[in-house]
């Protein structure tokens, strides 16, 4: 009896373990994405510079500032 309780609750700690793991795979596919378009917009400022465009740059990191990066603390 206690040998099959202890199955249980293991098999319910892998369940939990495997839920945890799923939504922790879910935030990095998010960072991702957020990290790639962060990127985007860099290079995109970057281009814009070196082609003499700077207030344009200025407006396009005004505009990705204002933008909502889920988990990141913007004040820090």
């Amino acid at each position: 009896m206690n040998l099959a309780y202890e199955l249980e609750k293991a098999r319910e700690e892998n369940c939990d373990l495997r839920s945890d793991l799923d939504s922790k795979a879910c935030q990095l596919s998010e960072a991702q994405e957020s990290a790639t378009d962060l990127y985007k917009i860099i290079l995109q400022v970057k281009n814009l510079i070196k082609g003499g465009s700077p207030e344009i740059a200025l407006k396009a990191i005004d505009e990705a500032l204002e933008y909502e990066y889920e988990g990141v603390d913007m004040n820090a």
